[in-house]
């Protein structure tokens, strides 16, 4: 009877240690995940205002080229956390429209205010090319871009529609 019931501890262990080691292996496998995880769109558009040592808004923002909005507020910024909206096609194509008639490509980088000191950034990305103002150091058209983002930005989170 001993014998039996040792056969049998011994049986659940082998049969309980052999499922756990096909699970494990399944698991750390990562080309069995890594092909179904979904992939986001990268952004077309990334807008970025920098902290100061006062109360400047910080976030990003991203637009993919569905416009589909991306943003994470953080102190001082409208809304704070991590969350989505949706800018309309038409937003999206005059956004461009005006990047393309400002000549934004032939913008240098970081550029704008470089070198101040405690002072917030606007950080506009599009299609790859980064220009940085600093101190709100930076051309009239690129300026009125940076607030006709925050416009369209805040007004697909709901912020200020009434």
């Amino acid at each position: 009877m001993r014998v039996l019931l040792s056969l049998s501890v011994i049986a659940a262990l082998l049969t309980s240690s052999g499922c756990h080691h096909a699970k494990t292996a399944a698991v750390a496998d990562p080309s069995a995940t890594a092909s179904t995880a979904p992939t986001a769109a990268p952004p077309l558009i990334r807008f970025e205002r920098t902290p100061c040592m006062g109360r400047c808004p910080q976030f990003v923002a991203e637009i993919s080229a569905d416009g589909t909005l991306r943003y994470e507020g953080k102190a001082n910024a409208p809304k704070e956390g991590k969350l989505t909206g949706k800018i309309t096609p038409d937003v999206v194509k005059m956004i461009l429209s005006q990047v393309d008639e400002m000549g934004f490509a032939k913008y240098p980088e970081d550029e704008f205010g470089k070198g101040m000191m405690d002072a917030p950034s606007a950080i506009l990305t599009i299609q790859g090319h980064k220009v940085s103002c600093t101190g709100g150091e930076c051309p009239p058209d690129l300026k009125a871009l940076h607030r006709y983002l925050d416009q369209e930005i805040n007004r697909a989170l709901g912020i200020g529609v009434e």
